[in-house]
């Protein structure tokens, strides 16, 4: 009977020890996090976040933004071929997204694999019903995009607030059909994915004192050190931004 009591304190012992130890930090309880929501992660979910809050702008369901590595790379070797001529006249003197030189939106057009049609156009009723004129119960994917430049000066996030509103103003996201009411090509659900990819690189400015100058001859005052003087930064540095929305359908 002794050896039995002997054995159960000590099993006892036992038991408190490991309870003491659990309760001492040496194990922890796994905490819940929240579930993150595919297709949302990066820049391009901030830019949603402004165009839906602070424009007030309401997105439907089947709109939505994700980064995409695909882009961020067919950006960062579309200008790659940048030079300073590129990015003129507004670059210099405007600070907002301005347009690039057709070469370099050439290069991206390929590269993205674009299909013609414009970012304000793609969820339009009538290109959509255009796009299900087709014999099979499948339709490629539509790409759309656009590319600007701006001045690395530029905050990140007032760069964030120009790409929002220049979507909310020009893009028409909110109004993208999900499907059409004549249906005489078929009866498809279309979808669309945003994406915002940007890319800062300095731009060789040799031999171009004294162009901007002939270009806005007659400047004076905030501007004096461009006219007659060329450019003061000898590599200036400009942030390239590229917007690209692709379509998706499926057949209902």
């Amino acid at each position: 009977m002794k050896l039995k009591k002997i054995v159960s304190l000590a099993l006892a012992g036992v038991m408190a020890v490991s309870m003491l130890a659990g309760c001492n930090g040496n194990t922890t309880p796994n905490t819940p996090t929240d579930p993150v929501e595919p297709g949302v992660a990066g820049v391009s979910a901030e830019v949603k976040t402004l165009v839906e809050t602070e424009l007030d702008k309401k997105l439907p369901a089947y709109v939505s933004f994700a980064d995409s590595a695909e882009l961020n790379s067919d950006l960062q070797s579309s200008v790659e071929f940048a030079g300073v001529m590129d990015v003129l006249p507004d670059y210099v003197y405007a600070d907002q997204l301005t347009s690039v030189a057709g070469d370099i939106e050439n290069r991206l057009y390929t590269a993205v694999g674009a299909t013609g049609v414009d970012v304000n156009e793609i969820g339009d009723s009538d290109v959509l019903e255009a796009a299900e004129n087709v014999s099979s119960y499948q339709i490629d994917d539509a790409v759309a995009f656009e590319v600007y430049a701006v001045s690395s000066a530029i905050g990140e996030n007032a760069l964030k607030q120009m790409i929002a509103e220049e979507i909310a103003s020009n893009y028409g996201v909110q109004d993208y059909k999900y499907s059409i009411e004549n249906t005489n090509g078929g009866n498809y659900n279309h979808e669309y994915t945003v994406s915002v990819s940007t890319y800062t690189k300095a731009v060789n400015s040799t031999g171009v004192s004294g162009v901007v100058g002939d270009i806005h001859s007659g400047w004076t005052g905030t501007h004096g050190s461009i006219v007659g003087g060329g450019v003061s930064a000898a590599n200036p540095s400009v942030t390239f931004v590229a917007v690209q929305v692709v379509r998706t359908s499926t057949h209902q």
